[in-house]
């Protein structure tokens, strides 16, 4: 989190379609949440609500986010500290990126540093 108010969302896209319109999101805030969703058919779906975790740095602080995807299972993990894991098989395969959205007002940036994709061992 570079500046703007806390309350706000940015993190990962996971298996993205090519239409842009059906993903999964793993995705953090700066004041201390965490959550999990898939956006499909112009909906969204909370897989993981948003879920206070004193793991997460606040404010302006630095945050390592990691998602380990394997078939259906996703592992997500925030500083070091796993938070959990959740199931969908809604979406096999897609694109990566990134996300960051303004929750009640504009001016939120963020930065992405040393992003890392790889193939699991034994895939």
């Amino acid at each position: 989190m570079e500046g703007g108010p806390a309350d706000n969302a940015y993190g990962v896209v996971l298996r993205q379609q090519s239409s842009g319109r059906e993903f999964y999101r793993f995705k953090i805030s700066s004041d201390g949440y965490y959550g999990f969703d898939l956006r499909k058919s112009a909906e969204w779906e909370d897989i993981v609500p948003w879920t206070k975790s004193d793991v997460i740095n606040t404010g302006k602080a630095s945050n390592q986010i990691r998602v380990v995807c394997q078939g259906s299972t996703f592992s997500y993990e925030v500083n070091g500290v796993k938070l959990g894991e959740c199931t969908d098989n809604t979406l096999a395969s897609g694109m990566v990126g990134f996300i960051v959205e303004a929750l009640s007002q504009g001016g939120v940036e963020v930065a992405f540093g040393n992003f890392t994709i790889r193939e699991l061992p034994g895939k």
